[in-house]
């Protein structure tokens, strides 16, 4: 839709009133991909309500990105179980950002065998994050062999996150001159996210009721 064009470009120039007024045009005619793109300029507005308006519009048309991002804000603002809904629709349509939202919800809800589920489809589709999603819930439930290779998967993929949590587990596991090498690596990788090791130490400590 020229429209809809139209605004992506106006938007991408920081033209954001003007790409409202002709994302609102498309919208207002049927068009999903407006709904979707005016969920997402007035998401970052922070006009969430107006956002989560467009977003259930575009999701009831099976735009399945837009469940995915209606997920997030409604997970966001605290209700989970709606959220679990959209991002298991928008899993359901091979959202891959889904199922790896999906498997963190459940992680957290205490349904980690479902959550297994979602993870390894995003880690056999190829997805670093999916593949730190399932090191960190395997890690948890005292699967450390698992987890390990996950992460490394995760690491080779340059995912500086999977950096830190391999350093913890290898630290855990009693190999901490080979974590000391991998924080190395995560510094080099990003040296400000490399002072988060402290707290992504604290986070994986805590999540298996250490601290």
């Amino acid at each position: 839709d020229a429209m809809v064009s139209l605004g992506i470009l106006l938007s991408k120039s920081g033209r954001l009133e003007e790409a409202e007024g002709f994302y609102r045009q498309a919208a207002d005619a049927g068009e999903t991909s407006a709904m979707f793109n005016l969920g997402i300029l007035l998401t970052k507005a922070d006009r969430e309500e107006e956002a989560e308006s467009f977003y259930r519009q575009a999701a009831d048309a099976g735009h399945s990105r837009a469940m995915f991002n209606l997920g997030v804000l409604l997970f966001k603002s605290g209700r989970l179980e709606e959220a679990e809904g959209f991002y298991r629709q928008a899993a359901d349509a091979g959202e891959i950002s889904a199922m790896i939202n999906l498997g963190s919800l459940l992680s957290v809800t205490g349904r980690g065998e479902e959550a297994e589920g979602f993870y390894r489809p995003a880690v056999e589709a190829g997805d670093s994050g999916g593949m730190v999603g399932l090191g960190n819930l395997l890690f948890r439930a005292g699967r450390e062999d698992e987890a390990e290779g996950f992460y490394r998967q995760a690491v080779e993929a340059g995912e500086i996150s999977a950096m830190f949590n391999l350093g913890i587990l290898l630290n855990e596991t009693g190999r901490a001159e080979e974590a000391e090498g991998i924080y190395q690596r995560a510094e080099e990788a990003g040296g400000a996210a490399y002072r988060l090791k402290v707290v992504a130490e604290g986070w994986v400590r805590a999540a298996q009721g250490d601290v």
